[in-house]
C-alpha cells in the first residue's frame, strides 16, 4: 500500500517521542508539549517525571476514577470526541457527512465471518482522540480480550477535514480490532 506523507511524519514523531533525552532536555520537551497542547495535568504526575514524550502522551491517572453505574449514562472508553454514531446499515457505517465505509473491510480479513455477521445492522460509535487527549483506553466491564488484530495501514490524521475528503479513511488507516 502506498504510504501517505502523514505516515512518515507520524513515524518520525513516534521515534522522537519514544527517545529518552537527558532529564533537562526531556523536561523542556515535556513542559513545552503540555503548554502547546493545553494539557490539564491535575490528575497526572508532574510532566518532569516522564522519561519520554511517549510516556507523557500515554500517561495514566494518579488515582483511578470510579465509573457511574447509572444505566442511562454512556461511559466512553477513552478521552475523545464522538465524531459519529448510529446504526450500521447491513454492513455500512457512516464516516461523516453522508460518507460511509464497509464495516467488513474495516474489520479486515483476520476477523471471522461469524464475528462480522454478529454486528450486521448493529450500532457504532466513532471516538476521535486528539494529540492533547489522554491516550489510554478503559473498559468499565468485566471482560476478557480474546483477540486483538493489528491491521497495518496509512497514518492519515483522523481530523474533520480529512474525514470529509478521504473515502475509506478508516479502512486504509492503521488500526487494531479487538
Amino acid at each position: 500500500m502506498k504510504q501517505h506523507f502523514t505516515s512518515a511524519l507520524s513515524k518520525g514523531f513516534g521515534r522522537f517521542a519514544s527517545k529518552k533525552h537527558t532529564p533537562k532536555i526531556q523536561n523542556i520537551i515535556n513542559n513545552s508539549y503540555v503548554r502547546m497542547m493545553g494539557l490539564d495535568m491535575s490528575e497526572f504526575r508532574s510532566p518532569r517525571s516522564y522519561e519520554s514524550l511517549n510516556e507523557l502522551f500515554t500517561r495514566h491517572f494518579v488515582t483511578m476514577h470510579s465509573f457511574s453505574t447509572d444505566s442511562n449514562e454512556i461511559i466512553s472508553p477513552c478521552d475523545s470526541l464522538i465524531t459519529e454514531w448510529g446504526t450500521i446499515d447491513d454492513t455500512r457505517a457512516l464516516q461523516i457527512k453522508g460518507m460511509s465505509y464497509d464495516v467488513n473491510a474495516f474489520l479486515g480479513e483476520y476477523i471471522s465471518e461469524g464475528s462480522k455477521d454478529a454486528i450486521r445492522d448493529g450500532s457504532f460509535v466513532t471516538f476521535s482522540l486528539s494529540p492533547r487527549a489522554y491516550h489510554r483506553y478503559h473498559v468499565p466491564l468485566d471482560m476478557k480480550v480474546v483477540k486483538a488484530v493489528l491491521l497495518p495501514g496509512i497514518f492519515y490524521p483522523v481530523i474533520i477535514s480529512t474525514l470529509n475528503n478521504k473515502v475509506d479513511l478508516f479502512i486504509e488507516n492503521d488500526r487494531v480490532v479487538w
